[in-house]
C-alpha cells in the first residue's frame, strides 16, 4: 500500500473513532508543532557552537557566521512587513511627521540591507549576479528589494 494511503486510510480510522466519541483525540487538530523563529535561531546557534566545537566552523567573516547571517536575514524581512504595514497605513492626509517615520524607517533598513548584502556576497557569491539583474530589471525600494536568502534562491 502507498504511505500516502495508509495513512489515509488510518486517518478515517481515527475520525470513525473520534466521531461517535468526542473525547478521544481530535483528528482535525494540528499534531505537529511548526518551528518557531526561537527555536530556528537557537537551533542555527547549537549548530554554530557545535562546528566551533568540532572545528568544522565555516565562517568567511569574522562577526558573521551562516547562521548569524540567516537570523539577521530573517530579521530583514520582518522589518520588510514592518515598513510595508506602516506605508499601507499611512493613509492619503499623512502628517509631515508620519512621513519622517517612514523615510527614516526606510533609509535605516536600506543601510542595513546594504550591510547584510556586504556579507552576503561571502557567503552567496551568485546572488551578486541576481541583484544586479533584479535591479536592473526594477526599480526597488527599500520595502520591496529581494533578500535572497537561501530559501527565495
Amino acid at each position: 500500500m502507498v504511505e500516502g494511503k495508509a495513512e489515509l486510510v488510518k486517518w478515517i480510522q481515527e475520525l470513525a473513532t473520534w466521531t461517535p466519541n468526542i473525547s478521544e483525540q481530535n483528528p482535525f487538530e494540528n499534531r505537529v508543532t511548526p518551528p518557531t523563529l526561537a527555536s530556528t535561531r537557537r537551533h542555527l546557534a547549537k549548530q554554530d557552537a557545535k562546528d566551533l566545537e568540532s572545528g568544522a566552523a565555516v565562517s568567511l567573516h569574522v562577526k558573521v557566521t551562516p547562521s548569524v547571517l540567516i537570523s539577521s536575514g530573517i530579521d530583514l524581512e520582518n522589518t520588510h512587513r514592518k515598513l510595508r504595514a506602516n506605508i499601507t497605513a499611512l493613509g492619503q492626509h499623512a502628517t509631515d511627521e508620519q512621513r519622517g517615520r517612514i523615510l527614516i524607517q526606510s533609509n535605516t533598513l536600506r543601510q542595513e540591507i546594504d550591510a547584510w548584502f556586504a556579507v552576503h556576497a561571502l557567503y552567496f557569491p551568485a546572488t551578486v549576479l541576481l541583484c544586479a539583474w533584479a535591479e536592473q530589471r526594477t526599480t526597488t525600494s527599500e520595502d520591496t528589494i529581494t533578500l535572497f536568502l537561501p530559501s527565495e534562491i
